[in-house]
């Protein structure tokens, strides 16, 4: 029911996936620490207009972690909204955010974090060859119309560590026309990931990524 939540310092464990709804910000303090217990579903699911705030606040997953830390699905948007009443309500958001709003509208925003994923020993690296998972995943299909793209996501001061498949993918399935992920900026540091970036169907992107190659022990 709130614009802004802020969370303040300290290790938070999550049991399930925490959403961002539309035109909401989550701001969490420069010391707070999100330790997600789960390995098969997203740590953080953001809808259209979402804005998370990290403050160089760090996200712990765990090893085997083989979903989406940060998940960006156009075709979640679509899910929780009324599908027969898009033009008047949206069931998700908060006001004045009601109506089914100009494609810019679908943006997401984060800012500053950290998410890492330690081995056993505690090093941000696979240590046995084997990487799952995404640190960010952007993901639009055309088969989710007419929630089916993004327009204008800004990522900036994202660092990822840790044995992931992809630190960043970008993943549009389907006709570029009508499957798009559009204009969008983002700046991060990458470290051990099997594949850093990958961009898929995207258009108009600008990315600025610093990687660091870590292979496994093996």
């Amino acid at each position: 029911e709130n614009r802004v939540v802020f969370v303040p310092g300290g290790t938070y464990v999550l049991s399930g996936t925490l959403v961002i709804r539309a035109n909401c910000c989550l701001e969490l303090s420069q010391d707070t620490v999100l330790k997600p217990t789960q390995t098969d579903a997203h740590v953080i699911t953001m809808l259209r207009l979402a804005n998370l705030k990290g403050n160089h606040a760090t996200i712990f997953v765990p090893y085997t972690f083989s979903a989406n830390v940060i998940n960006c699905d156009g075709g979640e948007d679509y899910a929780l909204l009324d599908p027969d009443n898009l033009g008047n309500s949206n069931a998700t958001a908060v006001p004045p955010f009601k109506k089914w709003d100009p494609q810019w509208k679908m943006s997401r925003y984060v800012t500053d974090i950290n998410i890492c994923k330690p081995n056993a020993s505690g090093f941000c690296y696979s240590n046995d060859g084997t990487c799952y998972g995404n640190g960010v995943y952007i993901h639009c299909d055309e088969a989710d119309w007419p929630a089916n793209y993004m327009w204008g996501v800004s990522m900036s001061g994202v660092r990822i560590a840790g044995g992931f498949n992809y630190g960043i993918r970008i993943h549009n399935i389907g006709d570029h026309m009508k499957s798009w992920s559009h204009d969008m900026r983002i700046e991060a540091v990458i470290d051990g990931c099997k594949i850093a970036v990958s961009a898929e169907n995207a258009y108009y992107n600008r990315l600025a990524v610093s990687i660091q190659a870590r292979p496994a022990a093996d």
